[in-house]
């Protein structure tokens, strides 16, 4: 895992964002960065506002109040698609993909937040290598449909990566899936990281946090109450009464 924690590796910062649906404060003053070459992790309870944030940072929803800064560049009133080609790209908590289609046809095309298929083109041999390196390319032609819950999994990731991210939100990557996916899912994580990129993800799974990450943000009522090592986060009294004591 990479140790850097120079301001002038930042890659995202997020100053101050919260988000209102109606009366109900999900998100309330978050402030976050993630540098080039790590992997930031984001715990909390259910309704903490984990999965809102990372909406927030890839444009599928507007914060009332704050900023995202990515690479050095604000980025509120871009669009999906468009912080999507800057490499902002998300992979959501329900693996999605094209099931008619087959898996590799689900690398040839994007779904940027819209309703159409969009064909792309690309490197031929680049979305096989990335195949390769999923344990996918035995099913290259199966259909997506077909495949396993872990397999979908590795899909998403697929599809997430031939866009060739800068930096990789990840919702709940690891959920459902077995040792050996995991496995994968994290080697590809931190292959990413050995380029520079960098990634923000949202996970349960504590020993995979531990594993993976560089640093960790507890979110709990929409606000983060801790930040910095697995170890000291998961020791701080207000996590363990939020997220490992009276509430699951």
């Amino acid at each position: 895992m990479s140790q850097s924690n120079s301001g002038n590796d930042a890659l995202l910062d997020v100053t101050q964002l919260s988000k209102r649906f109606g009366g109900n404060v999900v998100l309330q003053g978050v402030s976050l960065t993630v540098n080039r070459g790590q992997i930031v992790g984001l715990l909390g309870p259910n309704g903490a506002g984990k999965s809102t944030l990372l909406s927030a940072i890839a444009g599928e929803l507007r914060p009332d109040e704050g900023s995202v800064i990515f690479a050095g560049k604000q980025v509120g009133s871009k669009s999906v698609p468009e912080r999507c080609a800057m490499g902002i790209v998300k992979i959501h908590q329900e693996a999605r993909s094209f099931r008619s289609l087959s898996v590799i046809n689900n690398l040839r095309v994007v779904h940027p937040g819209g309703p159409r298929k969009h064909w792309i083109g690309g490197n031929e041999s680049q979305s096989f290598e990335v195949l390769r390196s999923l344990k996918l390319l035995d099913h290259a032609y199966d259909l997506a449909g077909a495949l396993s819950v872990g397999q979908q999994k590795l899909l998403a990731l697929a599809r997430a990566l031939i866009r060739e991210p800068v930096l990789l939100l990840a919702d709940e990557p690891t959920a459902g899936v077995n040792a050996a996916i995991a496995g994968v899912i994290k080697q590809e994580l931190r292959r990413l990281t050995e380029q520079g990129r960098g990634v923000l993800l949202v996970s349960h799974d504590l020993r995979f946090l531990s594993e993976i990450c560089d640093r960790v943000i507890a979110l709990d009522l929409g606000l983060v109450v801790a930040a910095g090592s697995v170890d000291a986060v998961l020791q701080n009294e207000k996590v363990v009464s939020a997220y490992l004591g009276r509430r699951t």
